[in-house]
């Protein structure tokens, strides 16, 4: 980072959802402060180097490089960099119907501002094309959005929020709903993972420790099942059409997948359970 200052207040909302109102990089000089004042849109400052204080709700919070620190709209904010080891950061303001719940999700709030960044090179670099795709003459606010969105989720991806238990508890009954409504179609666990909007090794580690078992075993269990129900009650089915009305394009796949479940062919199920049916 140079000292060179930029500024930019951008009022285009392209994407209500969220944009950007303003961005900028500084080396700051001793002492440099801001505040005590208010904003109407979030705030983000990213620290690259140097050390300062951030005054919020009467609570006063030191921030390091490598961290970042969220200012809220409407809300009295003051910070200052250390007159020994002042800060450079670079800053990003933006509005929007989702930028709270962005935020939210990343687990920066008005309770807890700061947040470390474990790859602030891979955050300059967004904010650095954000600069850049300013510059250009069409299309800037859409590039710029871009890249804002891909430093959201990076934050995201990084983010150590726990889940609330209650909507851990939703995502597995959605799951549960999705392959049962779903099974017969030859659907993959990133199938369900990209229903519920999650990742696929998330949502597998929380399946698997919700319900002790995996969603993919889970599934073949729900398919095992069917398909025996069908074998007993329609001994005219064959073998394959019971196959494709449980989610197996392939015969033999699904073969080899009932016999390592129940120990037996599906033939075999069959004519024993036909046999037990007789007897009765």
């Amino acid at each position: 980072m140079n000292d060179k200052y930029i500024y930019k207040d951008y009022s285009n909302r392209f994407d209500t959802n969220i944009y950007i109102r303003q961005f900028g990089k500084e080396i700051c000089a001793p002492n440099h402060s801001n505040g005590p004042g208010t904003r109407d849109h979030y705030l983000l400052h990213f620290i690259v180097s140097g050390k300062g204080k951030y005054y919020h709700n009467n609570n006063v919070y030191e921030v390091l490089p490598s961290q970042c620190f969220l200012i809220c709209p409407d809300e009295v904010a003051y910070y200052i960099a250390d007159e020994e080891d002042p800060w450079s950061y670079y800053w990003i303001g933006f509005s929007g119907s989702r930028a709270q719940p962005y935020l939210d999700e990343i687990a920066l709030t008005k309770t807890s501002p700061v947040l470390h960044v474990n790859d602030m090179d891979y955050i300059v670099k967004c904010l650095e094309d954000i600069i850049e795709s300013s510059k250009i003459i069409r299309g800037s606010d859409i590039r710029m959005l871009g890249h804002l969105y891909i430093l959201l989720s990076k934050l995201y991806e990084e983010s150590k929020r726990p889940v609330d238990q209650t909507l851990q508890d939703d995502y597995i009954k959605k799951a549960v709903e999705y392959i049962e409504m779903n099974y017969i179609h030859n659907i993959s666990i990133s199938d369900i993972a990209d229903n519920l909007n999650l990742n696929r090794s998330y949502f597998s580690n929380l399946f698997k420790k919700k319900l002790q078992v995996s969603p993919q075993h889970y599934l073949i269990q729900l398919r095992i099942d069917k398909a025996c129900d069908l074998l007993i009650r329609n001994q005219s089915l064959s073998i394959n059409y019971i196959a494709r009305s449980v989610g197996y394009t392939d015969q033999l796949v699904f073969s080899k997948t009932f016999k390592k479940v129940l120990g037996l062919s599906p033939s075999v199920f069959r004519v024993n359970n036909s046999k037990k049916e007789s007897t009765r």
